[in-house]
């Protein structure tokens, strides 16, 4: 939140999450028209997808401007700490589409030999997987290529439930760092549609979170 000085500059009215003592202390030239909070305070109400906050770093940033104060509100996030949680589930889906295409490659190889059985199972545990079931393991006896292969989808889905528990614990930090957050942040669905808002995002517009939802 932030309001124009004397001189026309942006001055933060909140502290702000980097800077504790930032209200009624720190500002932005009004010369940095790229800046949201600048924007912001200049009447504009728009949606950056890249733009740099007082700090210098790319964020995602919305911009309101509240008329009757003439001031300005900026909700915003890191560009990094945004996407971290979109590029892991990415690359754990990248690997488990690798998994599932090297097990259909084996498939088509050794049905072609009337080796059913064991490529049935691989199948079945290929699919799981693909479905984010990591728990069934492949149980072949063997000293052959199945054998060999069967090892190998049990590493990947070893890796791949490493993965995808890491990638939990990163949304529910992530969830937890945006709740204990000074500053109001949302996220929308690429239909423009609310999928998460923290306690003073709902507050700043006076509502309940569950509403936005």
């Amino acid at each position: 939140l932030a309001a124009k000085n004397k001189a026309g500059d942006a001055l933060f009215l909140t502290p702000l999450r980097s800077d504790a003592g930032a209200a009624l202390t720190r500002g932005i030239p009004q010369t940095d028209v790229t800046n949201p909070t600048v924007i912001a305070i200049a009447g504009s109400e728009v949606v950056l997808p890249d733009a740099r906050d007082y700090r210098g770093k790319r964020v995602f940033a919305v911009t309101r401007y509240i008329e009757p104060l003439e001031w300005g509100l900026v909700t915003k996030i890191d560009s990094d700490e945004a996407l971290a949680p979109v590029l892991a589930l990415g690359r754990a889906y990248v690997v488990a589409i690798a998994a599932v295409s090297l097990v259909a490659i084996a498939a088509a190889f050794f049905i072609a030999h009337g080796i059913s059985s064991p490529i049935a199972q691989l199948e079945r545990i290929a699919e799981k997987m693909q479905k984010g079931d990591f728990s069934e393991r492949v149980n072949l006896r063997r000293r052959d290529e199945l054998g060999v292969l069967g090892t190998a989808i049990n590493d990947m889905s070893e890796e791949l439930a490493a993965s995808y528990h890491r990638l939990q614990e990163s949304e529910e930090k992530y969830r937890l760092i945006a709740e204990s957050s000074g500053e109001g942040i949302f996220l929308l669905d690429r239909n423009g549609l609310f999928v998460f808002v923290n306690t003073v995002f709902a507050m700043l517009f006076g509502y309940e979170k569950q509403a936005l939802l």
